[in-house]
């Protein structure tokens, strides 16, 4: 929203009142469309092999009290749900809630007692479901909406004890770049996109924890190899004054961002001043002529004739 120049607001008073940061100023609100229609339902198919329902099963059993949970959509991780109706004080950090989230709320199987972030609250980045989920989560004060930049934060997920995190897949690799399903051994690769270079420690230092952890109460051995653990390069103040000043005098919009990238950028930054471009494109191209235009004279003519 904070880059939009207008906002348009669809007011459906069908929609679902939830708590949490998708409250917002109704100042901000450039347009209102009020129209009442109903919320979209989501079905999840039922119908289990018998290898899906063990898988089902061998999963549920890795549940204890207590844990919380992320659970994705599909019908073994339907099954898993149906699977922990007996289980005592579990809690919910996910980034969907679904129907079979809301019958463990509902039976208090999910109470979120014993959760070390948002105790006592189930916390969700979006909802698909039937017409009784939307009509259970409304107004439901221990139901709280955060974006999904909270809920997947790496650091966010490393401070819940306990977290079971239980996803479908399509399709599993069993060479050495997948030994994760190697019983054993585990190899995997870390590359943390983030221009905060401390915090980008702190993750490390989290996964490392979390995977010494693993290595106790599994008995297994991981090695994890970092892509990228260098300082983010940062770009020069006259370089960037200048690609703000041509950009200007071509009338071109622009704003100012980092990024996460290793780019050959890090490598070069030690000896020579640098700054970046970033521009929309497609399959590499960018597809208006008069920017191509502009971009070309601003590197030819005015950043390399002053540095």
């Amino acid at each position: 929203m904070k880059f939009a120049k207008k906002i348009i607001a669809h007011v459906n008073p069908a929609m679902p009142w939830t708590e949490g940061e998708g409250v917002f100023p109704v100042t901000d609100i450039d347009y209102f469309v009020e129209k009442e229609i109903p919320v979209t339902e989501f079905v999840i198919s039922e119908v289990l092999s018998d290898t899906d329902t063990k898988i089902a099963e061998y999963v549920a059993s890795l549940v204890h009290d207590g844990d919380t949970l992320q659970i994705g959509t599909g019908s073994v991780p339907d099954k898993v749900m149906k699977l922990l109706s007996n289980h005592k004080h579990l809690g919910i950090h996910s980034e969907m809630g679904s129907m079979g989230l809301m019958r463990l709320m509902q039976s208090g199987v999910i109470d979120n007692t014993c959760k070390t972030l948002d105790k006592g609250y189930s916390v969700f980045s979006l909802l698909a479901g039937f017409q009784e989920l939307y009509d259970y989560v409304d107004h439901n004060p221990t139901i709280i909406m955060k974006p999904a930049s909270y809920v997947t934060n790496p650091m966010i997920i490393a401070q819940q004890k306990n977290f079971v995190a239980i996803n479908s897949a399509i399709q599993v690799d069993i060479c050495s770049n997948s030994s994760n399903v190697i019983p054993g051994e585990l190899h995997f690769t870390i590359d943390i996109r983030s221009n905060d270079f401390e915090e980008k420690q702190q993750i490390l230092r989290a996964l490392e924890q979390m995977y010494e952890g693993v290595e106790r109460t599994r008995h297994v051995r991981i090695e994890a190899t970092v892509l990228c653990n260098e300082k983010p390069a940062l770009a020069d103040e006259a370089m960037l004054r200048l690609m703000k000043t041509a950009a200007k005098e071509y009338g071109l919009q622009y704003h100012d961002m980092g990024s996460g990238a290793y780019h050959d950028a890090m490598m070069v930054s030690e000896f020579v001043p640098f700054g970046m471009i970033f521009v929309p494109s497609k399959e590499g191209i960018v597809q208006q002529r008069a920017m191509r235009e502009a971009l070309t004279e601003i590197i030819k003519d005015k950043i390399a004739v002053s540095k």
